[in-house]
């Protein structure tokens, strides 16, 4: 198991799902801004090599299949190509190398996983009294964006620390022991762990939203309220 497994970790106090649910579209909305941003970054970074090796006439090609993994059968052999024509490789490399790292991360070093994988993933998970979620990202941008949610709370443990890092104190960090332990077992436990597996899991960075069997949340909310599960619901339909 990874050591910093719950380094991400957040808490929302509180046991009012409708809450979350709210926090979480603020959240996206703002998160999916980041996103583009990042995107028209990332696309100029790629466009900017593209141009340095024409211009140098050097093999773009040979230099995109070696780095990206993305084949660009129309870049062979080119030479001094116009910038506006590289813009739309810049793009069709970019859309290329994001499919490529969704589907399989392992392909790719961590480099190029921490510039272009620009997926966010929140795994919640709620308790009788509070909600607390992990974060599943390679962009800081993100994290700094929840950093800043005024009703979210830093929550990370860490398993590899004899003591709490200064500014916690014995009892905090007994309590997130407490709390981050039962979710590992909730998840499968050290073996078998799956952050989905133990609440429900939102790609910030899509459109998706996936909320599991509401007999399921029930085993975790001892004091959920109907009222807060039909508005949740209801506003699933609703989501753009």
């Amino acid at each position: 198991m990874d050591a910093c497994l719950f380094e991400k970790g957040f808490i929302v106090k509180g046991d009012g799902f409708f809450k979350i649910e709210k926090i979480r579209r603020d959240l996206k909305e703002k998160i999916l801004q980041k996103k583009e941003e990042l995107s028209y970054e990332k696309c100029a970074i790629l466009l900017n090599d593209l141009i340095y090796f024409s211009r140098l006439g050097l093999p773009i090609y040979s230099y995109v299949k070696q780095k990206y993994g993305v084949d660009v059968e129309l870049l062979k052999d080119k030479k001094n190509i116009q910038i506006d024509e590289l813009e739309d490789y810049a793009f069709y490399i970019f859309t290329e190398l994001n499919k490529k790292i969704e589907k399989n991360k392992e392909d790719f070093n961590v480099d190029i996983l921490d510039d272009y994988d620009l997926t966010c993933y929140l795994h919640f998970y709620p308790t009788s009294e509070n909600v607390l979620f992990l974060v599943d990202t390679k962009q800081q941008e993100y994290l700094e964006i929840i950093n800043d949610h005024l009703e979210v709370n830093r929550f990370d443990f860490d398993i590899r620390l004899e003591r709490p890092p200064y500014g916690i104190t014995n009892m905090e960090w007994a309590i997130r022991a407490k709390e981050w332990l039962s979710i590992l077992n909730r998840c499968g436990g050290v073996e078998n762990w799956m952050p989905s597996s133990g609440g429900f899991s939102v790609e910030m960075t899509e459109n998706g939203l996936f909320i599991p069997d509401m007999t399921e949340i029930y085993k975790y909310m001892d004091s959920f309220k109907n009222t807060d599960l039909d508005k949740i619901f209801d506003s699933i339909g609703a989501e753009k």
